[in-house]
């Protein structure tokens, strides 16, 4: 199901569709672990560009152990099959558009969401955070979420998943 959002900034139109192929931006609806957006057709593909981020978003579940604070401030949750390579790679880029998100945390969890399996934070404020994890079970489910340390730093971001 295809809904029109709006105008990029190119004028292409952008449409919301988790498990479509060629989205070209993330639904606001990936706000809990259930509602978790399946990333598995969009892996090795292109950026995809989180419109909503953690603008909105409410805390769901728990927090990652190297994230430095004790319960989810605006995390979002995604979700994906593993394949044959057993890696995975999840980068979160700084978003230079709209209302930047800032200190990028992201923890990957196994199939219940409550299992933590490796995490990454910031160093600086605006960098782009890469989590990186190779003992992926192939055809399992795998969930990552993305939050902020502080709800000053909420906003958008560029999601990139590879396998290699």
């Amino acid at each position: 199901m295809w809904r029109i959002i709006a105008f990029s900034l190119v004028g292409q139109l952008l449409f919301l569709g988790c498990n479509d192929r060629y989205i070209d931006i993330i639904p606001y609806d990936n706000d809990h672990f259930s509602e978790a957006c399946d990333v598995t057709e969009e892996i090795n593909s292109f950026p995809m560009y989180n419109y909503q981020g953690t603008k909105r978003a409410t805390p769901d579940r728990k927090v990652g152990s190297c994230w430095g604070f004790d319960k989810p401030n605006h995390n979002v949750w995604f979700k994906f099959l593993a394949t044959g390579t057993g890696t995975v790679s999840i980068l979160v880029s700084y978003e230079v558009w709209s209302v930047q998100q800032k200190k990028t945390v992201i923890a990957l969890w196994a199939k219940d969401g409550s299992t933590e399996l490796a995490c990454a934070k910031y160093v600086n404020e605006t960098d782009d955070v890469t989590l990186y994890y190779d003992s992926l079970t192939e055809g399992e489910w795998y969930h990552f979420s993305i939050d902020v340390a502080d709800s000053a730093s909420r906003g958008t971001f560029y999601l990139t998943v590879k396998d290699n």
